[in-house]
């Protein structure tokens, strides 16, 4: 598996459609240019932490794109960190 096909698997992991999914990965490989030309390696030629901060930088873009096309979708608490919903389940786990 490479890292857009990770990126992809991930966020369909996390409640996006596919289309919704490559979307976010085209914003991706526009806006990250640190990427750039490691789109298709496979991942497992990587470091786990690869992984951990490349999805930080998919959160982003998905939190804008949620916002942008989808503000009332079911899954933004896992990618909005000031959503109330995740605040108050975050509240919870704490006991």
């Amino acid at each position: 598996m490479n890292f857009y096909e990770w990126g992809i698997n991930e966020l369909q992991s996390n409640g996006l459609s596919s289309d919704q999914a490559e979307a976010i990965m085209k914003s991706e490989i526009n806006e990250n240019t640190t990427m750039s030309g490691r789109w298709t390696d496979d991942i497992v030629e990587y470091p786990d932490f690869m992984k951990n901060i490349l999805w930080l930088s998919i959160q982003r873009i998905t939190l804008e794109f949620i916002k942008e096309n989808c503000p009332k979708a079911w899954f933004r608490p896992l990618f909005d960190l000031d959503h109330p919903l995740r605040k108050e389940f975050e509240a919870l786990q704490k006991f």
